[in-house]
């Protein structure tokens, strides 16, 4: 991933958009408020429009943890796609790049997920919809 006037270069593509971490930011997290680092167990589940998905974790995309910058791509190679395309520049191949993004949602996963300050039975969800 290469930064340029024009954006990022990954990959010979030139892609702009803005960092995921920083989408997901905007919104509420799950998470067991009581545990210092309750972000750990939240996962992203990323589905295009048609159907194929992949799960990425919020500490992959977090500066502070990982290297993953996952970028929704607004506009790809000067073209401006339908829906979104999740780039992750820093993966070797394109496997995980989401096309036709139509979804994202937040998952607290494992332990004892608490849901607006109540035990929840399962997985606290949280659809992001940007």
């Amino acid at each position: 991933m290469e930064p340029s006037a024009g954006g990022l270069l990954v990959t010979g593509d030139r892609v702009h958009g803005v960092r995921l971490c920083d989408v997901l930011r905007e919104g509420p997290l799950p998470g067991d408020t009581r545990h210092k680092m309750a972000s750990l167990t939240v996962v992203v589940p990323a589905v295009a429009e048609d159907g194929f998905q992949v799960v990425l974790s919020l500490a992959e995309l977090d500066p502070e943890f990982g290297v993953c910058a996952a970028l929704p791509a607004t506009r790809y190679n000067g073209e401006l796609p339908a829906r979104p395309t999740l780039v992750l520049p820093s993966d070797q191949r394109a496997s995980r790049y989401v096309r036709g993004l139509a979804r994202l949602q937040l998952m607290c996963v494992g332990g004892d997920p608490v849901r607006n300050g109540t035990r929840g039975s399962g997985p606290d969800r949280v659809s992001g919809g940007r």
